[in-house]
């Protein structure tokens, strides 16, 4: 987080990295020399924090963005409609249980990801064979990031779903052994407590 009124008191800075959350955006450039300019030169973007947002092709050739993507109004939720606002609501949400929220955004990243390869894979195949045309690659690459941002929207409220009050809510990812359905705080943290420690008997067990 963003320096408060203790680090005016304290000497020292965090390192910086993109995994915060000022970040509005962080993207990949891939530059194929192999393909003509308008599809080989294509932008991966990632709105928000990198770790808990999912990148997203775009090319060069088209000649229109979604919606989604061309603004990042703060003063706005813009729900199931802006990318940035989407991937700020995961990046809050996972604030809460980060240890396992975090491997559910990385299952989604490495979905939606992989999915936009194989787009990428076929629309640069369709294009070289002349069976498309710019005007039709704008339009799946559109469908593509809008799909990807309504999934980024529906995990936001998986999240909450699955975690909600410390609880794991049936969710397959969380339910085992180990962990049952109250998550809890871990042994470690515990010991280090000195109140916890010294607290009064527990009289029933939850």
């Amino acid at each position: 987080w963003r320096g408060g009124e203790g680090e005016d008191e304290v000497t020292g800075h965090w390192e910086r990295n993109i995994g915060i959350s000022r970040s509005i955006i962080s993207y990949i450039l891939q530059l194929r020399n192999f393909l003509p300019n308008e599809i080989g030169a294509t932008m991966w973007i990632a709105p928000h924090a990198a770790h808990t947002s999912v990148y997203v092709p775009f090319v060069i050739g088209q000649n229109e963005l979604p919606v989604g993507y061309k603004n990042a109004n703060v003063n706005a939720v813009g729900r199931g409609i802006s990318a940035w606002q989407a991937s700020r609501f995961v990046f809050n949400i996972a604030q809460m249980k980060f240890n396992f929220m975090i491997k559910d955004i990385g299952n989604e990243q490495v979905n939606l990801e992989y999915r936009s390869e194989a787009l990428q894979t076929t629309i640069d195949k369709s294009y070289m064979n002349n069976n498309t045309n710019l005007s039709a690659i704008t339009a799946m690459y559109i469908q593509n990031a809008e799909a990807c941002v309504a999934k980024w929207w529906e995990l936001s409220d998986n999240l909450i779903l699955w975690y909600a009050d410390g609880y794991c809510n049936g969710h397959a990812t969380c339910m085992n052994k180990k962990y049952g359905t109250h998550l809890g705080y871990p042994k470690v943290w515990l010991e280090q407590m000195q109140d916890y420690r010294n607290g009064p008997e527990a009289t029933m067990k939850l």
